[in-house]
């Protein structure tokens, strides 16, 4: 009976062992789970910073072909830079109140005269498009103007001007156009016809906001006149 009893707890010894070695493994197993979800985890953002890395490769490399692209452009355009550049002058400068025809016909004019001084203009050369590009064409047909070249052309000449433009408007189309492109500027709309245009004015002119006058008379008005005279 006692021998049986020392072998049973010998067997005992031995499974208390087994389950102590068993414990011992299993910590061990948690511990390498732990270490592999970590190195899974890395190797997720190394993988992530990786496929980053190529894309910004791949667009740093598309980018340098566009600079490349673009620096071939402004040289090839260098050696007409001059001539383009006084025959856009002579279009903001002259031919604003002109029709469109007429301003073809001056810049033309000018154009000849360039050549004639050894001034180079590449052929097909737009000047309104040195002062505006396309995406602020389609913003100003988007908001209000026609989509007609005098008309656009026009435009550009009065954003450019340094003294306030004069613009006939008989399809009243401006202010739309002017009050949205200078809205970040506090553009105001004054009416001539209305009884506060007087105290709007001054208002106006006292706190340096642009203004935009409708004026209906076929002549200007003394007040305005004033003000156009001015220098400041």
């Amino acid at each position: 009976m006692k021998q049986a009893e020392g072998e049973l707890e010998r067997k005992r010894g031995e499974i208390r062992a087994v389950m102590l070695n068993l414990e011992h493994l299993e910590g061990q197993l948690d511990e390498l789970e732990k270490e592999k979800a970590d190195i899974n985890r890395r190797m997720a953002d190394l993988n992530d910073r990786s496929a980053r890395a190529a894309m910004l490769i791949n667009s740093l490399s598309d980018e340098a072909k566009r600079w490349q692209r673009q620096r071939a452009e402004i040289e090839s355009q260098l050696p007409h830079l001059l001539g383009e550049s006084v025959l856009t002058a002579a279009l903001v400068s002259f031919t604003g109140p002109l029709s469109h025809q007429k301003r073809d016909a001056v810049v033309a004019m000018f154009r000849e005269s360039l050549f004639a001084q050894g001034l180079s203009v590449r052929e097909g050369f737009d000047a309104m498009r040195l002062l505006v590009d396309d995406n602020e064409l389609e913003e100003w047909v988007y908001w209000g103007l026609p989509n007609d070249n005098g008309v656009l052309c026009s435009a550009v000449i009065a954003s450019n001007v340094v003294r306030w433009p004069i613009i006939i408007d008989p399809h009243g189309v401006v202010p739309r156009w002017l009050t949205t492109k200078e809205q970040k500027n506090s553009m105001r709309c004054l009416s001539y016809a209305l009884p506060s245009f007087a105290k709007s004015l001054a208002f106006v002119a006292r706190a340096g906001f642009p203004a935009y006058v409708v004026v209906a008379e076929e002549e200007m008005p003394e007040v305005i006149t004033y003000l156009l005279r001015r220098q400041t």
